[in-house]
């Protein structure tokens, strides 16, 4: 014998919800298990569009972090562990904009000073 109806339907309810609450809890004890592991080991810092799907990007791998390029292929352009302060606990749009924009400029004065060191006379 089923029983009252109505009290089958509650019955039905109630277990339902039960495991749509569980599968919930699993999902997000599985995205935070996944989204710590991949995010540990490399951290985009700051990112710059220099022309259309072209880009460069500070990232920050183990405690490093580099200047790299990225378009057809991704290049390592330079270390700037030294020269790129810590990644701020919470982000900061203008800030961190305008530190990448330092660091960027600075990267490049330096590489046309390289690049004319040997080259007396020839400007940019």
């Amino acid at each position: 014998m089923l029983g009252n109806p109505v009290w089958v339907a509650v019955q039905l309810l109630l277990s339902l919800a039960v495991v749509l609450a569980l599968a919930v809890v699993a999902i997000r004890y599985l995205a935070h298990r996944s989204r710590f592991s991949h995010t540990a080991a490399i951290q985009v810092l700051a990112a710059r569009q220099v022309a259309p799907n072209r880009s460069v990007q500070v990232i920050e791998v183990h405690g490093r972090r580099y200047l790299i390029g990225v378009g057809d292929q991704v290049s390592l352009l330079a270390d700037v562990t030294d020269h790129f302060p810590p990644a701020p606990r919470e982000p900061q749009p203008s800030g961190g904009a305008a530190v990448f924009a330092r660091v960027l400029s600075e990267r490049m004065r330096r590489l046309r000073e390289q690049d004319h060191a040997g080259e007396p006379g020839k400007e940019t």
